[in-house]
């Protein structure tokens, strides 16, 4: 097996060579203003044990209510 053309596991040079004339800027994005419910999808993702805590309350308030009548 002949090892041409190969380059060593640590040398990147070649593939960085390819990236000479490119972009260096990354994405940008407008900021937008959200709706309430963009405001709100935001929190819960942002904070993923929210929504345990809203079923939680929502649930011992249900059974609150049904348990004191």
């Amino acid at each position: 097996m002949s090892d041409a053309g190969r380059t060593s596991p640590g040398d990147g040079s070649s593939f960085e060579s390819g990236l000479s004339g490119a972009d260096a800027t990354v994405a940008e994005f407008e900021p937008r203003r959200g709706t309430a419910l963009d405001r709100v999808q935001h929190i819960l993702h942002g904070n993923p044990t929210i929504v345990p805590v809203i079923v939680l309350l929502l649930g011992v308030i249900a059974f609150g209510l049904i348990a004191g009548d």
